[in-house]
C-alpha cells in the first residue's frame, strides 16, 4: 500500500523537542480493552501530540499516526497552533486515513475574532445544550 505523507509545499517543517508518554490502563481495568498501550510523542512547547503508536491488547503494533500541527495567524492572537494534517495507518488492517483541517481551496482554521460573527456564539457551539440543539 502506498503511504501518504504531507508534502513540503504544505508548509514549513521543523524538528521539535518531544516528551514521550506511554499510556496504559491500570491492571484491574485492562481486560477486554482494545488498546494495550498508546505511546504519544508530545511537543514539549505546545503540548500537542506529534506522533502516536498504538498497540493492541496483545501488545502488537496496531496503528501509527503522524499528527502534523501547523501554525495559523490570528489577527488578535498572533500565530497559534490549531490546524492539523494527520495520517493514521492501521498496520493490521493495511488501511490508511489522511485528514486535514485545510479545505481544497487552501483555507484553514479560523481562530478567535477571525471566525465569522455567526459562529462566535459560545453557548450554541461549545456547550452540550447548544450542540444538542444543533443535532435536533
Amino acid at each position: 500500500m502506498p503511504l501518504g505523507w504531507p508534502r513540503p509545499s504544505w508548509g514549513k517543517w521543523q524538528l521539535r523537542d518531544a516528551d514521550v508518554i506511554n499510556v496504559q490502563r491500570i491492571p484491574a481495568e485492562q481486560a477486554n480493552y482494545c488498546y494495550g498501550s498508546r505511546i504519544i510523542y508530545i511537543d514539549s512547547q505546545s503540548h500537542y501530540a506529534l506522533w502516536e503508536d498504538a498497540y493492541d491488547s496483545r501488545m502488537n503494533l496496531w496503528k501509527i499516526a503522524l499528527v502534523a500541527q501547523r501554525l495559523v495567524r490570528s489577527a488578535s492572537l498572533g500565530y497559534i497552533f490549531g490546524p492539523v494534517t494527520s495520517s493514521v495507518w492501521d498496520v493490521q488492517a493495511d488501511h490508511m486515513t489522511n485528514v486535514s483541517t485545510q479545505d481544497k481551496y487552501g483555507d484553514d482554521m479560523l481562530a478567535d475574532s477571525d471566525a465569522p460573527a455567526e459562529y462566535r456564539n459560545l453557548i450554541a457551539y461549545s456547550t452540550p445544550a447548544g450542540l444538542y440543539a444543533i443535532l435536533k
